[in-house]
């Protein structure tokens, strides 16, 4: 069967003028069709504008209890947004990257190694899938994970981390980059420890 959903855009608005002026019934069938076709995409598209509000909504209350350091509902709250985006945008979506690395930094806070180790790692996957190597978000995921083995006392892998975020941050914004300092004062740290283990 013939579907007129499948048609190109140009292709409908040729057909509909020239039936239109040709004859009125065929016109007008058109002319509904078209307008329960127009519906239902506005409907699919209020569908998923109002899932990404629902996710937007939920993160930012999520970021809002991390600011005040209430972690475990935070966390409950960044997992509840990831699922609503994933759903709304996929896996592979850069909010999902956001939200993964507030879960990590909350685990490693609360101490879950491993589930930290798992978002962080997550989060820098669809970083990585998404952008290319100099992403000004790259950084951050990167001093996370260093965070992390830091915590596990992983000095070697620590120190690997904090490096590759101070390249990133080098390459994008020179010397004068405040985040660069907490780099810098994060490899000094690492640097310090690893003396004092020997």
């Amino acid at each position: 069967m013939f579907r007129l959903n499948k048609i190109p855009r140009l292709v409908i608005s040729h057909l509909k003028s020239n039936l239109a002026n040709r004859s009125p019934i065929s016109g007008s069938w058109l002319n509904s069709y078209l307008s329960r076709l127009n519906n239902q995409n506005n409907l699919l598209n209020y569908a998923s504008l109002y899932r990404f509000s629902t996710s937007q909504s939920t993160y930012d209350k999520a970021v809002a209890l991390f600011n005040e350091e209430k972690h475990e509902e935070a966390l409950e709250l960044f997992e509840k947004a990831l699922l609503q985006n994933m759903r709304a945008h996929g896996e592979g979506h850069e909010k999902n990257s956001d939200i993964l690395l507030y879960m990590g930094i909350i685990h490693n806070n609360l101490g879950n190694i491993n589930e930290a180790l798992e978002a962080v790692g997550r989060a820098l996957d669809i970083n990585m899938e998404l952008y290319q190597e100099y992403n000004p978000d790259r950084p951050r995921l990167y001093s996370a994970l260093g965070s992390i083995y830091e915590k596990q006392e992983s000095f070697e892998r620590a120190l690997e981390c904090y490096k590759y975020a101070e390249t990133i941050l080098l390459r994008l914004y020179g010397e004068e980059h405040p985040d660069l300092a907490i780099v810098k004062e994060n490899i000094g740290r690492i640097l310090l420890a690893k003396k004092k283990a020997h």
